[in-house]
């Protein structure tokens, strides 16, 4: 079927106008689309692309690949700039914490440092009040004639020399003279300090720690009169105990028993707790303290060493047959036990002396052990415990561990003691005033 257009009527062509007017506008619409449009209409020929000009007020638009880095890039350096100021200002407020601990610290340390030393003075204040009540009248021992020096009194306990370095300074003199009352000058024969009854030495202990609290209360500075009478007084009585430790009967433990303030012997009953605050009262430097855990160290593994052989030989003297035969060459090999069991008691019997003389003389200043004194009063703090008070604080081994421990062969040991006792005979009377000695054994190889 055919259709026939002839028949239509003419337009005029201004009627085609409107229909021109008609796709006005439509022109943007004719921009490169997914959708395919054959050539001619808006698109460029095949292999070209037609340039678009952007809309004006329109962002450019670039590819998803490429603005997928840029934002990525862009995200990651600022998380960078994030990072290194947050670590910028967390090291700023570390080292202003820092800081402020360490200034607190300081503070806190320096006000440690005055409580203890309040709390001291207290302590003596209060002592100075007790003595004060108890001063009476003091009534020395007999005075006998005799010639026996200190170094006769040592050699009369098995000692080949005088362990105490005061004491060896002194050697020849026979008499100790006792200034503890200022009006009359008091001679005691060595000899004739064994024979003070332990009331009578109570007196005397008491009398000499009312004169040290006296002195430490006036607290007028280290060079002034009240302590170089405190160094006087202190080397005095503290050289009246080495004698009497080694004359008396009891030796010093009947001193340690003793309450001073009454002159009657009691069960030692005090506990570590009464000595770690006689060691505060001290207030130790880091030096002496170091000092006072390596002696404590070399003494156990001398007592060690000392420990083993005696087992040894009285294992050997257990184990050993009389029989008839050869009769007198066992009675010998015996006596020759027997001799080594008693030069055995007596080596320890010696170092114990050693210890007390490097703890006390060595290691410790006149005002130290004066300190010692009046704040342990009415009672005579005894060596080893005061140090194993010391020593259970700081977290040293137990005196169990040090006396077993075998990391030195018994010759170590036995060298290492013997430095401590060459170290004694190196101690000059100057150092003793000043209180500037201190253990100095560096040829030991026990690590601190």
């Amino acid at each position: 079927m055919s259709i026939n257009f002839s028949n239509l009527p003419e337009l005029p062509a201004d009627d085609l106008t409107y229909a021109v007017d008609i796709f006005d506008g439509f022109d943007r619409f004719t921009e490169p689309t997914s959708i395919s449009a054959p050539h001619g209409f808006g698109q460029a020929p095949s292999g070209h692309q037609a340039p678009l000009e952007p809309v004006e007020g329109s962002v450019p638009e670039v590819s998803t690949s490429a603005g997928r880095a840029t934002t990525s890039d862009h995200r990651q350096h600022l998380n960078k700039l994030a990072q290194k100021r947050f670590r910028e200002r967390q090291r700023v407020r570390s080292c202003t914490l820092e800081a402020q601990l360490d200034q607190t610290s300081a503070q806190l340390r320096d006000l440690q440092d005055v409580q203890t030393r309040l709390k001291t003075r207290n302590i003596l204040l209060e002592k100075l009040v007790e003595l004060n009540k108890q001063a009476g009248p003091l009534s020395g021992p007999s005075v006998l004639p005799d010639n026996a020096t200190v170094t006769d009194l040592y050699k009369s306990r098995g000692f080949k020399a005088v362990p105490d370095p005061l004491l060896a300074m002194t050697r020849n003199v026979s008499a100790l003279n006792l200034t503890v009352r200022h009006d009359v000058a008091q001679l005691i024969p060595v000899q004739d300090v064994g024979k003070l009854s332990l009331r009578e030495f109570a007196k005397i202990y008491t009398a000499y720690t009312h004169q040290m609290a006296a002195c430490l209360a006036d607290d007028s500075g280290d060079d002034s009169p009240a302590m170089h009478r405190l160094q006087q007084l202190t080397d005095e009585c503290w050289t009246l105990i080495v004698i009497i430790g080694l004359t008396h009967v009891s030796g010093v433990k009947d001193l340690q028993d003793c309450n001073m303030g009454e002159g009657v012997a009691c069960p030692d009953a005090k506990q570590p707790e009464f000595y770690c605050a006689i060691m505060a009262t001290m207030q130790h430097s880091d030096p002496q303290i170091q000092d006072l855990l390596y002696l404590r160290q070399l003494f156990y593994g001398k007592l060690g060493q000392l420990a083993r052989e005696r087992t040894a030989l009285l294992s050997n003297m257990t184990c050993y047959k009389i029989d008839e035969s050869h009769i007198s060459d066992k009675v010998a090999q015996l006596t020759q036990w027997s001799e080594q069991l008693r030069e055995n008691a007596a080596e320890e019997h010696q170092s114990y002396k050693q210890f007390s003389s490097a703890f006390y003389r060595g290691i410790h200043t006149s005002k130290q052990l004066a300190v010692a004194q009046v704040c342990g009063f009415p009672w005579l703090p005894a060596v080893n415990k005061m140090l194993e008070a010391e020593a259970v604080r700081r977290g040293e081994p137990p005196m169990r561990i040090l006396l077993e421990d075998t990391t030195l062969d018994d010759l170590e040991n036995a060298a290492n003691w013997a430095d401590v006792a060459t170290y004694l005979t190196t101690i000059t009377f100057q150092e003793l005033l000043l209180g500037t000695c201190v253990v100095k054994i560096v040829s030991c190889s026990i690590t601190r």
